[in-house]
């Protein structure tokens, strides 16, 4: 997942930031000179289809829209994690490095589980 600002003249000049500097420079939208496009990877176990989600308002960033993507998302992990030989686990480190809520965790774990087994059986 990135966020990247363009300039509106000239598209090619792009900057890499934080996800959580994207959301917040959404507020200040739109702004002198830029635009801002989240990336983020997904995989859809069901089709065996990879693809990239791209948000470039705020709206599309909803709770509803990160909800419906959640799975997805987590699946394009579990995915590069298999490809690399390894499974994809919600370690202690990626908790804190992504600072998810511990009332989320369970129910994170369980998606990633379902996305590692489908992802074995294809």
């Amino acid at each position: 997942m990135r966020g990247l600002p363009f300039d509106k003249e000239d598209p090619s000049i792009q900057r890499r930031i934080p996800v959580a500097q994207f959301v917040n420079s959404l507020k200040k939208m739109p702004s002198t000179g830029k635009y801002y496009r989240l990336s983020i990877n997904t995989y859809n176990i069901n089709l065996s289809h990879q693809q990239i989600f791209e948000a470039s308002f705020r709206r599309e960033l909803s709770l509803d829209a990160a909800t419906s993507l959640l799975p997805m998302m987590v699946a394009f992990h579990c995915l590069e994690a298999h490809r690399r030989g390894e499974r994809f686990e919600l370690t202690p480190q990626i908790k804190s490095q992504y600072k998810f809520k511990a009332r989320y965790v369970e129910e994170l774990q369980q998606i990633i589980e379902q996305c590692n087994q489908a992802i074995i059986k294809q």
